[in-house]
């Protein structure tokens, strides 16, 4: 018999089956925890071996914690199933309900009604912090005790995007505004963003993360109107923030939604979703200059983005896959699911 054309097996191959990508990343202990289940949206991580989303399936609905180890599920709050805008912070949980926010902690709370979105969430030790939209879409900080008790509900500058600690600031905010995107804080319980510093001006802001690596804030947002993924970073509270293209080309592509940042040696790195090929994408820095690949993931993935735990050589990432497909040419949906990957090499 007459072998067959190389590239018309590439092309067989490719057809859908067999993931074809130029990755030389290594992808491993690929995942589905509990797959009967409709799992993964607005994923939050508790530790290690402990997750926070929704369940919408019809049984154990609701907010929920999956332990990984034993692939076991907890209801925190079965009336939940729509639950969205899930934040996490120092073992407590804030989400919305249609309009209701609630804070878990040890047990649902209602904090309050008439929000359209609830934006951020952070801890402190003897209060938290969450920004929302009220029905009026009007930007507002709430703080309050553990037990819910308000404490003060003010307008801030713009809509929260991203909170974090940083140098000698615990309560920190990223938010955007008709003028910008912008990275301020927060005065004590009672006051709102004494002062602030522009990140980038327009309308570039959408999806962002921020974290502290190697004593460098780093916030990662995409530009939707460009459809790139961009990074800025600054290392102290003098500093103007410097901006890089992290991946993209304007008009041409649609790079940088549901991020997660990574310490990759000392450097960012970025985990994140094509929004039009619906592929989830690593980006690492290396010799002054962004490598950006697809990971050989397959289906419709990269949901919802987290890191779960990560070393020198490895990280362990949590997401949402809406379609996964499965090597007997069947699909699922809806699914979370975890992996591991090698960061020892270079992309």
């Amino acid at each position: 018999m007459k072998s067959m054309p190389f590239y018309i097996l590439i092309a067989i191959i490719c057809s859908g089956f067999i993931s074809c990508t130029s990755s030389s990343s290594s992808v491993s202990e690929y995942n589905l925890p509990l797959k009967p289940y409709k799992l993964g949206e607005y994923l939050q991580v508790e530790n290690a071996n402990s997750l926070i989303t929704v369940n919408r399936s019809d049984e154990q609905t609701g907010l929920v914690r999956i332990e990984l180890s034993t692939e076991t599920l907890s209801v925190l709050d079965p009336s939940a199933k729509e639950a969205r805008d899930i934040h996490m912070s120092s073992g407590k949980i804030t989400y919305r309900v249609d309009q209701e926010i609630r804070l878990w902690n040890n047990k649902p709370i209602s904090l309050m009604g008439g929000v359209s979105r609830l934006r951020t969430f952070n801890w402190m030790k003897t209060f938290g912090r969450i920004t929302y939209e009220n029905l009026k879409l009007e930007s507002r900080s709430l703080t309050f005790r553990e037990d819910g008790k308000v404490i003060s509900d003010s307008e801030i500058p713009g809509s929260g995007r991203a909170e974090l600690a940083f140098a000698s600031h615990p309560d920190c905010l990223v938010f955007q505004n008709s003028e910008g995107l912008f990275w301020g804080y927060f005065g004590n319980e009672s006051e709102g963003i004494k002062e602030s510093w522009p990140i980038e001006k327009g309308k570039a802001g959408a999806y962002v993360t921020a974290r502290e690596v190697n004593g460098t804030l780093s916030v990662a947002y995409f530009d939707d109107d460009a459809g790139i993924l961009k990074l800025a970073k600054k290392s102290n509270l003098a500093e103007t923030f410097a901006t890089d293209v992290v991946d993209g080309t304007s008009g041409q592509t649609y790079r940088g939604m549901d991020i997660a940042i990574f310490n990759d040696h000392g450097e960012p790195g970025l985990i994140y979703l094509d929004g039009w090929a619906l592929k989830t994408r690593l980006a690492r820095f290396f010799n002054g200059k962004w490598k950006s690949i697809e990971l050989p993931l397959r289906g419709a993935v990269g949901f919802y983005n987290q890191i779960i735990a990560e070393n020198d050589e490895t990280i362990t990432i949590g997401s949402h896959n809406f379609r996964t497909q499965i090597d007997d040419y069947h699909q699922i949906f809806e699914n979370l699911a975890t992996f591991k990957l090698d960061i020892r090499g270079r992309i």
